[in-house]
């Protein structure tokens, strides 16, 4: 069993990955949290397609994991190996996390994430009135 020191030490060792996986975001740490809250609402009434529940569930079961008394590999049976699976779901749950509001935020924009191609040219609105031919 893990004890509620060891809870509150892994939370805060969560909150500095975060922070640190978020630092190179649009707009630093604050803003990619709140953005990540926005996305799971957005994602949560179908507005955003890009993240899908399985996804979402997952990162809300990692969470959990982190914080909960029950663990996979016991610090106090197994010592160093025990904090291994913690700070595997920690990790992967900050980097997840972190691309995919990376990508909400590029959603919100308009405008492609990170890797996407950008094609110069005009921006041709088939609702816009086209000039006369002639």
């Amino acid at each position: 069993m893990r004890t509620a020191a060891g809870r509150t030490g892994r939370v805060f060792a969560l909150a500095r990955v975060l922070a640190g996986v978020f630092r190179g975001g649009r707009g630093g740490p604050a803003e990619q949290l709140r953005a990540a809250g926005r996305m799971i609402r957005a994602a949560l009434t179908r507005r955003y397609p890009g993240v899908s529940k399985g996804t979402l569930a997952l990162l809300a079961l990692g969470a959990v994991y982190i914080v909960s008394p029950v663990d996979f590999a016991p610090e106090a049976l197994l010592a160093m190996v025990g904090l291994v699976d913690d700070v595997g779901v920690a990790v992967w749950l900050a980097s997840t996390l972190a691309m995919e509001t990376e990508k909400f935020q590029a959603w919100e924009l308009g405008r492609p994430a990170a890797g996407g191609r950008v094609v110069p040219g005009q921006v041709v609105r088939e609702d816009a009135p086209q000039p006369p031919r002639g």
